[in-house]
């Protein structure tokens, strides 16, 4: 689980390291940056899986893929965690 846990926390530090690149990238070319597309003239860094406009955009914006948000239309869920044994996990728990 301790491994898990290292690739994960690997995938979000380079996400978090490619917006970073990306928005210092946009500030110096006087650019803005927005989360996906929304008002004005701003680039955006999300786009959705399919979007035609990633063919047309720096293929690291690929990691930058996400399809639209449904907190507007689903209630809330609780998520329960289960190792590969089918046992249940606590908060905080490495199983």
């Amino acid at each position: 689980m301790a491994q898990l846990k290292g690739n994960v926390f690997k995938r979000c530090q380079d996400l978090l390291d490619e917006w970073e690149q990306i928005a210092e990238q946009y500030r110096q070319n006087g650019t803005t940056l927005q989360y996906q597309s929304e008002v004005g003239s701003a680039r955006r860094l999300l786009y959705q899986f399919l979007d035609p406009e990633l063919d047309e955009v720096s293929p690291r914006f690929r990691k930058f893929r996400a399809n639209r948000s449904m907190r507007d239309v689903e209630p809330e869920v609780n998520l329960w965690l289960r190792n590969l044994d089918n046992v249940f996990l606590e908060d905080g728990e490495d199983g």
